[in-house]
């Protein structure tokens, strides 16, 4: 039987002492780590007079969010492969004619890995994902993969095309890449069934783990997508950029521990998620100040919060309201700060800009005065 998939086989009973229809579902699911042909048994009792009510409390099954009562998806058996703690996400620095920068790459790569971050994302947002072209995108896969290939947690993030997306996952894979970050396609407006399809063939040609990316563009997954990509095994993973604390909550209620979960609203979200049970997030400020994401991490492991909350006030908030004064600031800032403590970055591809002079000044007194520079 296939990976991930579900073998329903419905029996109508009499019991003889209620005299009621019951229905009895085997659930045979085929998972990575499983023995073949393992199975689980999950008997439901469904009578006339239940409401929806008791079936939501029910331990294997769930009413789903278009009326269908159906086997509660469960957890794949690959969880060690998750990554746990702080993703950093690096650049894709640049010479001055803006041609990729390998040695800078590489030196880059090199140093966020020696900071003790749990994981490296390249080809994300701030590695300027949307500005790659095949040959860049290539370059960078080899540079990545064999500086952190086998070292730590590596994901590279997937998306532009629907044919850019397949062959960037394959290449990834290639390279060693433990997971693929996916980002819906641009200006498609797609139906949730073509969306379906397109992260399923991401996920085929990707053969490795796959997160699921929601931004504040794209918004929330609805229930009924993650519903439908619930039994393709490697689709494993949402990283949430969007926010939505409630959106997270439902999930976690209909879908259980099926996708593991990830903070992608970085350091300022920490302590909200981290006390929902959501204890990895993602880090660009990394790139720059990783001893500051590193200590946000050791506290609210140690659950002092109050002391995590001083560093968001004093040191990460201010960095944020930098990031965000202007449109297209989102990787120049990170790069810039890279600069200001010597490490090679290069300038951001349109559409995005460089940092305005006074800005610059700003986050040079900003990095002065919360101990960053001297």
């Amino acid at each position: 039987m296939p990976a991930g998939s579900i073998h329903l086989r419905f029996v109508r009973s009499v019991q003889a002492s209620a005299k009621r229809p019951s229905i009895q579902a085997r659930t045979r699911f085929a998972t990575r780590g499983a023995s073949k042909g393992q199975s689980a048994n999950h008997n439901l009792q469904v009578r006339p007079a239940m409401s929806a009510r008791h079936l939501l409390r029910s331990k294997d099954w769930v009413l789903y969010v278009d009326g269908g009562v159906r086997p509660r998806p469960v957890a794949m058996s690959f969880a060690k492969s998750f990554p746990q703690g702080t993703i950093g996400f690096p650049v894709t620095p640049w010479n001055a004619d803006l041609s990729l920068d390998k040695q800078a790459l590489e030196s880059h790569a090199r140093w966020m890995l020696d900071s003790g971050l749990d994981a490296l994302s390249f080809c994300g947002s701030n590695g300027e994902l949307h500005a790659l072209g095949p040959a860049d995108y290539e370059q960078v896969c080899e540079v990545a993969g064999s500086v952190a290939a086998g070292n730590t947690y590596l994901i590279f993030g997937v998306g532009q095309s629907w044919r850019a997306a397949r062959t960037q996952a394959a290449r990834a894979r290639r390279a060693g890449a433990d997971a693929v970050m996916c980002v819906s396609p641009y200006m498609a407006d797609p139906s949730e069934a073509g969306l379906a399809e397109y992260y399923r063939s991401v996920a085929d040609a990707a053969q490795i783990n796959v997160i699921l990316y929601q931004t504040k563009w794209s918004g929330v997954l609805p229930l009924t997508l993650l519903e439908r990509l619930a039994n393709v095994e490697n689709i494993c993973m949402v990283k949430d950029e969007n926010g939505d604390l409630s959106h997270y909550l439902q999930v976690r209620r209909h879908f259980r521990d099926r996708f593991h979960w990830i903070n992608g609203m970085a350091e300022p979200f920490v302590p909200s998620y981290w006390n929902l049970g959501v204890k990895t997030f993602t880090s660009g400020l990394a790139c720059f100040m990783p001893d500051v994401t590193l200590r946000i991490r050791e506290l609210a492991e140690d659950g002092d919060f109050p002391a995590v909350n001083k560093i968001l006030d004093d040191v990460v908030i201010p960095m944020y309201e930098l990031r965000t004064r202007c449109p297209g600031y989102k990787v120049s800032m990170i790069k810039t700060g890279m600069e200001l403590r010597g490490v090679p970055a290069g300038g951001v591809r349109p559409p995005l800009i460089p940092m305005d002079p006074a800005d610059r000044e700003d986050l040079r007194r900003l990095m002065v005065r919360t101990g960053l520079l001297s």
